[in-house]
């Protein structure tokens, strides 16, 4: 069964160019406005090459961070860095494949890209829980219509604005964390029951070590309070294509200036069985 994959991009044309640009364009760049558009170039092909998809992208300043947590009620910190936001997705079979991703500045014409090999894995055998990987968001929560959000930041009647750089202001209120889970057992109803654990620690080569491995052994290790917390016996339905979807926003308020990681830990109770996924992030000084 072929699994969605998508690539987060966050960019700032205008602060990129100013380092590259000559006394001539940098005149320009100035006076210009600070929403200058950008295309981005989106490409996935097969090891050998071959192209498989593409997307081409004329980049507005309707998806700039600040505009898109605008139309949500809410504002970039303080001092935040506030890029362009991007999210690009295609269905691929389970295989090894090559992304490309090509962010052109029309004013000067100057280019930035980067490539990244990229692993789908094959489904879990015998059907057993399956975990998708964790995507940050600088905001988690509910969407109406009302929202004038962009639609790739909507998921199942949520507003999910990422987070690739994996950065959160100091004194940020909230971190957000977006995720889906497959194969999860059902009762005669039809419905689950599992419980959900988010743990935050402070990163060491060590942490590090553990959190990624494929069944994270984390006993014993100190976790980072207010922001590590438990949903206990969550029962839900499942998406027609057999997901449930979960996530929140975590209290990071009281996180010092540092590097973290965050695993989320899922416990099927029906089946006995659970699954861990983790990811980085770190909160700068300034």
């Amino acid at each position: 069964e072929d699994a969605v994959v998508e690539t987060h991009i966050a960019f700032e044309p205008t602060q990129y160019l100013l380092e590259l640009a000559s006394p001539e364009q940098k005149e320009k760049l100035i006076y210009a406005r600070p929403d200058s558009l950008a295309i981005v170039d989106w490409q996935v092909s097969d090891m050998e090459g071959n192209p498989i998809d593409r997307a081409h992208r004329v980049i507005g300043p309707e998806v700039r961070r600040s505009v898109v947590l605008g139309q949500l009620g809410r504002s970039v910190a303080r001092m935040a860095r506030d890029p362009f936001l991007v999210s690009i997705g295609a269905r691929l079979p389970a295989g090894r494949y090559n992304v490309g991703v090509e962010i052109l500045e029309p004013i000067t014409g100057a280019v930035s890209s980067e490539r990244f090999t990229l692993v789908v894995s094959s489904p879990e055998p015998g059907d057993l829980l399956e975990i998708s990987g964790l995507q940050l968001a600088a905001a988690f929560t509910p969407w109406s219509s009302q929202m004038r959000v962009p639609p790739e930041f909507v998921k199942y009647a949520t507003a999910v604005v990422p987070a690739p750089d994996h950065r959160v202001p100091l004194g940020s209120d909230a971190l957000g964390v977006y995720f889906e889970v497959r194969n999860l057992a059902r009762d005669e109803r039809g419905m689950n029951s599992f419980d959900v654990r988010y743990a935050i620690y402070r990163s060491s080569r060590e942490i590090r070590d553990l959190a990624f491995q494929d069944e994270p052994d984390l006993d014993g290790l100190e976790l980072v309070g207010p922001a590590s917390l438990s949903f206990l016996e969550e029962s839900t339905g499942a998406s027609a294509e057999g997901l449930v979807i979960k996530g929140t926003e975590l209290d990071v308020g009281d996180l010092d200036a540092g590097d973290y990681v965050l695993v989320v830990t899922i416990l099927d109770r029906l089946a006995d069985y659970s699954g861990s996924r983790a990811t980085a992030f770190r909160v700068p000084s300034n």
